[in-house]
């Protein structure tokens, strides 16, 4: 009975680990989408912004480099459809320059000026509606620009905009404990609040002003009821509901990585700071799948890279290998797809109806060209 009792416990641990660790992966397709990219266009490395039109037409949109240009193509026809160039003087000026911004869709842009706490609302006759300045809360704690990512953006929620923030340093000896993960800027009256989150003592004082306290770096994704914030040297995710006042921490690991730790490099040269960067083992953008109620969390393992790269370029293509962990509607990990070195960039994705798309611009990728910008269309599969 001993031993009959043993077999069944150890079997159902291990139909346990299949369903929680490996019960699915993305797996590949021929489906591809190719947007074609004028002489005068810069191709995106960084972020593109996607989003629906009313009618269901499905559009990306990007910045050319950091110009005050946004460009937009329509998805399924592949096909270039308008490009903005915002003023920067004027009374319709985007002051203080932009990279990044929040798209709901074509009457719908929110942009944050990137050096001054100012948010612009507008939409594509570049005519701005709304000047939403946020140089310090009501309570008289004083803010920072942030620069937007794909992974860490504005938030529209209600009347709502839910502006990220970093460590600020204007809170002196006082900013690793009194730094708010971001503020809530309430459209119509004006009010300002500093979230009640705080930073995760991932870093130290000392740390700040190094490569360390890029540790604090995060990705946040909005699934419509909760905040979730991934940190790049933690493997805990942080769920917080819309006030912030409730935060629930889980432990979201990728097997790909031993440990992720803060980035030390006692050298002040900006190549080796780079090369480690790039070769030290973190996580990267944390996102909402909608049409599949996951979510995908990106993660970088420990990797080694060869003298004399271009260490900045292969950076800003999603460096050497990355794998994709799949999480369920309670952040558990449900799988995780690694993917072949050198051949995607996973800073470029689309999260669309039909399944993730993640771009094949790797400067390293020999297919790789500057005149097109491409995508590949992944499929969230049970494995059998």
């Amino acid at each position: 009975m001993y031993k009959i009792a043993l077999f069944i416990i150890t079997f159902c641990l291990l139909i346990s680990c299949k369903k929680t660790e490996d019960a699915y992966s993305l797996k590949s397709t021929e489906q591809y989408f190719r947007f074609s990219i004028d002489e005068e266009t810069k191709m995106p490395r960084i972020s593109i912004f996607p989003f629906e039109s009313k009618d269901g037409i499905e559009y990306i949109s990007f910045q050319n480099d950091s110009k005050p240009e946004i460009l937009f193509y329509d998805i399924r026809a592949e096909r270039f459809v308008t490009k903005i160039s915002f003023m920067t003087e004027g009374p319709n000026a985007i002051i203080g320059g932009f990279w990044g911004y929040y798209i709901k869709d074509f009457n719908t842009i929110y942009i944050q000026s990137l050096y001054t706490n100012t948010a612009y609302s507008t939409d594509t006759t570049k005519r701005i509606k709304q000047i939403i300045s946020f140089e310090k809360t009501d309570k008289g704690q004083r803010l920072i620009p942030f620069l937007q990512t794909a992974g860490v953006q504005i938030v529209f929620a209600g009347s709502n905009l839910y502006v990220p923030q970093t460590i600020n340093p204007m809170l002196k000896d006082r900013m690793m404990e009194d730094s708010p993960v971001g503020v809530s800027i309430d459209t119509i009256n004006k009010s300002i609040k500093a979230l009640p989150m705080k930073f995760p003592s991932l870093i130290s004082f000392k740390d700040f002003g190094t490569p360390a306290a890029s540790g604090l770096n995060y990705s946040r994704c909005f699934d419509g009821k909760h905040f979730i914030y991934a940190f790049q040297s933690s493997d805990k995710l942080y769920k917080a509901n819309i006030s912030h006042e409730e935060i629930e921490e889980v432990e979201s690991k990728s097997k790909y990585i031993d440990k992720v730790s803060t980035i030390q490099v006692k050298s002040d040269n900006l190549n080796d700071v780079l090369k480690r960067t790039c070769e030290q083992a973190s996580y990267g953008n944390l996102v909402y799948d909608k049409y599949r109620k996951v979510y995908y969390r990106f993660a970088y393992p420990e990797t080694e890279l060869e003298a004399n790269e271009n260490y900045m370029e292969i950076l800003h293509s999603g460096r050497k290998v990355f794998s994709i962990m799949i999480l369920d509607e309670n952040l558990q990990v449900i799988g995780e797809t690694l993917f072949p070195e050198y051949t995607y960039n996973p800073n470029l994705f689309l999260v669309l109806k039909d399944g993730l798309y993640i771009s094949t611009n790797h400067i390293k990728n020999p297919n790789y060209s500057e005149d097109v910008l491409c995508f590949q269309r992944f499929e969230l599969k049970r494995n059998e």
